[in-house]
């Protein structure tokens, strides 16, 4: 498994514009990979989350290691 800084964030903006607006949700944390992880097909376990209603609004993420 590999460990992954994410940031979740809320896209507002758009599907057609390509300068979106994105609305950070949370801190940074990290997450850890389950097998093989590919970029099409990502897996990845959560270990900090409060509540499910808190992931309703998260629509884009962003892997700072993997710069994207």
């Amino acid at each position: 498994m590999a460990d992954l800084k994410v940031r979740f964030y809320k896209c507002n903006s758009d599907k057609r514009k390509v300068g979106k607006s994105l609305e950070p949700k949370g801190d940074a944390f990290t997450v850890y990979t389950m097998g093989d992880m590919s970029e099409t097909d990502p897996i990845f376990l959560f270990d900090n989350y409060n509540t499910l209603g808190e992931w309703r609004d998260i629509n884009y993420l962003y892997f700072e290691n993997l710069e994207r």
